[in-house]
């Protein structure tokens, strides 16, 4: 009996169990390391004040996001696998935040480097794992409607193919050959199957989870990661079935050798010496000649289920992740709430907070002032590191890991080529007009984290009370990101966007009026809310747009994306402790108002692409 070749054997299927326990326990992870981090980071500008190396060493985390985002997670990820970078970039993680029992320069800065690195490896990792399960799951969905669909009809005693499974970027197919002149132990032998493989270099697999191309749509839909093979099923001739979703990649050379096959006259199986069909020497399996694509009533089904799933999975991981602010800052209230004797800044006399809040007044601040004791900091840092490592521990242990492969053509180096098409595709206009507002929205996170938990909250309240008005913020965030998406498929999304142009604006207008005091804490949720709001609606639907706009260049787009983001960011950090606060808030407007007009010009062009696009097709 001949021996099985090891490389042929099947891998077994991972259910859909498995892969929604994966996506989960990463999920629950990314809340575990969130909710350690996010609640230091927005006590940097009060705990770590002396000379602002609180806010410059975050300034200086993101700068080293911007660069290691375009350079390393292409290349970690195909070098070490999906499991393993998720599992390195979270350790990464945790310096930063043990660096907070004894911030100083030589520890905060270099530590924050590392949290820039892990941060790039750990999107790249994290987007890279989902997309592929959205794949999977969404084939083996489409499959059992088919399959499931297609019992009642299968009476051909021809040839039926079905492509059941794909490995390694070698996607394996398998037809089921029943020949009518053949004995019927060899039609219902289980062996009788012809196995061959392609190479795809497009993203998704079916048996197991591979690395592929670095995600490149973090929120969106994978439309045309999986372009679907034409599988039909004869009677006679002037019946034709289609059978989907095939796996076949198109322009690989062996969808067109298989089309080549498909379409000669010779309707022969050539056999082995054995008597079984010869695996290795196939002939036309269809009664005629089948065109490429088409399947086109399964693609459509394939690409929505695909669509569907891929926002699922990518909803219930943003969800997780902006939860974690709120858990994050009830942590850092309950704990400095036991320090509660540290004074507020506006104690001492002199002190304006709010809008006229300048950071080198002498009187506001100085590196002696204690806002919170040394037990506390030790308290509060020893609980944020235990969580960060059990979220690295939780995807060391119980998260399957991704078959790392390589292609024979594919080497293992850092390329520059990511930076190069992120630089040419900065030049687009509809790319130039979106800048603006890519980096209002880091922009404003960064405005929150610095300026308005040290200038209202600290200044006029207290550095304890910065995790429980911060808890309103993290709420506000998951509340405006999910409820968006509704409210675009309702009232568009040029009025959504508009509506948070008015936020912005009511914003403003609110920060330069309010004069922050203790005995009205519910402003401080007013506008802590307005800030939730403005970003949960521009982190999720700015990066849907994104994703319209650029679907041919996608990875180039989201790196543009995150670029500008973080340099958003960081400028808040470094400007943070130089500028008076209405000096920001003026700039925040300024920004806000370029980045609406430069969004509804895109908006329009993208409108006028699309009308001339279906006026082609008509």
């Amino acid at each position: 009996m001949d021996q099985v070749n090891p490389s042929e054997q099947r891998i077994p299927k991972l259910t859909k169990l498995h892969m929604i326990k994966n996506l989960t326990l990463i999920s629950l992870s990314f809340f575990l390391l969130f909710t350690a981090y996010d609640g230091l980071s927005m006590l940097q500008s009060t705990m770590n004040k002396e000379a602002g190396i609180g806010v410059i060493s975050q300034a200086v985390g993101f700068i080293s996001f911007c660069i290691s985002a375009l350079l390393l997670p292409k290349y970690v990820i195909k070098r070490l696998g999906c499991k393993s970078s998720l599992f390195v970039s979270i350790i990464l993680y945790i310096p930063f935040i043990a660096a907070n029992f004894y911030p100083k320069w030589y520890i905060m800065i270099p530590t924050g480097v590392l949290a820039g690195m892990g941060a790039s490896v750990l999107w790249g990792s994290q987007c890279t794992y989902f997309n592929e399960s959205a794949v999977r799951y969404a084939r083996l969905i489409t499959d059992g409607a088919v399959k499931l669909s297609q019992a009642p009809d299968i009476h051909s005693n021809r040839t039926s193919v079905d492509i059941v499974s794909e490995r390694d970027f070698h996607f394996e197919s398998i037809e089921e050959i029943s020949l009518k002149d053949e004995p019927a132990e060899i039609r219902n032998s289980e062996d009788n199957l012809l196995k061959y493989k392609c190479k795809n270099p497009g993203c998704g697999n079916v048996d197991e989870f591979v690395v592929s191309e670095i995600a490149k749509n973090c929120v969106q839909y994978l439309k045309n990661t999986v372009e679907n093979s034409d599988l039909s099923q004869t009677k006679g001739q002037s019946t034709s079935r289609n059978l989907c979703p095939d796996e076949y990649s198109p322009g690989t050379v062996h969808e067109q050798s298989l089309i080549q096959k498909r379409t000669d006259d010779s309707k022969t199986v050539e056999k082995d010496d054995n008597g079984w069909p010869n695996k290795n020497k196939i002939s036309n399996l269809d009664e005629g000649a089948v065109p490429p694509n088409s399947n086109q009533e399964c693609q459509p089904i394939f690409q929505r289920t695909l669509e569907s799933v891929t926002g699922l999975f990518f909803g219930f991981h943003g969800i997780a992740y902006y939860s974690a602010q709120i858990c994050s800052n009830v942590i850092s209230y309950y704990v400095l709430k036991e320090d509660e004797d540290a004074p507020a800044l506006s104690y001492f006399i002199g002190c304006s907070c709010g809008a006229q809040f300048c950071n080198d007044n002498p009187w506001c601040i100085n590196d002696d002032t204690e806002y919170v004791s040394r037990s506390i900091r030790y308290l509060l840092t020893t609980v944020c590191v235990v969580i960060a490592s059990i979220s690295a521990l939780l995807i060391f242990f119980c998260v399957d890991p991704l078959k790392k492969v390589k292609s024979e053509d594919e080497t293992e180096k850092i390329s520059l080529s990511l930076v190069f098409a992120t630089i040419n595709h900065t030049k687009k206009k509809e790319q130039l007009c979106l800048i603006p507002l890519s980096f209002y929205e880091g922009m404003l996170q960064g405005f929150y984290t610095a300026d308005f938990t040290k200038s209202y909250i600290g200044c006029a309240w207290g550095a304890s009370k910065v995790g429980l008005v911060s808890i309103f913020y993290g709420a506000a965030c998951v509340i405006s990101s999910s409820a968006s998406g509704f409210f675009v498929k309702y009232i568009g999304r040029k009025p959504l966007f508009l509506i948070g142009q008015v936020i912005n604006i009511l914003m403003a207008i609110f920060l330069m009026l309010w004069k922050p005091e203790s005995n009205s804490p519910y402003k401080f949720y007013i506008a802590s809310i307005f800030f939730g709001t403005i970003t949960g609606i521009l982190w999720s639907q700015l990066l849907a747009f994104y994703g319209l706009l650029f679907k041919k260049d996608e990875e180039a787009a989201f790196a543009s994306y995150y670029l500008w983001s973080s340099l958003g960011w960081t400028t808040s950090f470094l400007y943070s402790d130089h500028l008076c606060t209405y000096v920001k808030i003026y700039l925040l407007l300024t920004v806000s108002l370029t980045g609406t007009t430069g969004y509804f010009f895109t908006e329009r062009s993208y409108e006028l692409r699309k009308k001339q696009r279906n006026a082609a097709l008509t």
